[in-house]
């Protein structure tokens, strides 16, 4: 075989392993990118959900909030 044709498999056998590899990074990014957006998206949703909440409870007098208190509120977990 001529050097030619060394280097060109030898280059095509390289090209066949990186490309897949990159391919597959960039979907797990790609992945990671979604998923964060949906749990911000929640995470807003939640919040805009709160602040129309929380006016209507100060009207009524909830004990809760004369007595200045917290409530806990499950949160999300990253893996």
């Amino acid at each position: 075989m001529s050097k030619q044709t060394t280097f060109t498999l030898t280059f095509l056998a390289g090209l066949s392993v990186i490309v897949p590899g990159c391919a597959g990074y960039l979907s797990a990014r790609m992945d990671a990118v979604e998923r964060a957006h949906r749990e911000l998206v929640s995470l807003e949703s939640r919040i805009r959900q709160e602040r129309l909440i929380a006016p209507t409870a100060e009207a009524e007098g909830s004990p809760a909030r004369a007595r200045n208190e917290t409530a806990a509120v499950p949160g999300v977990t990253l893996t």
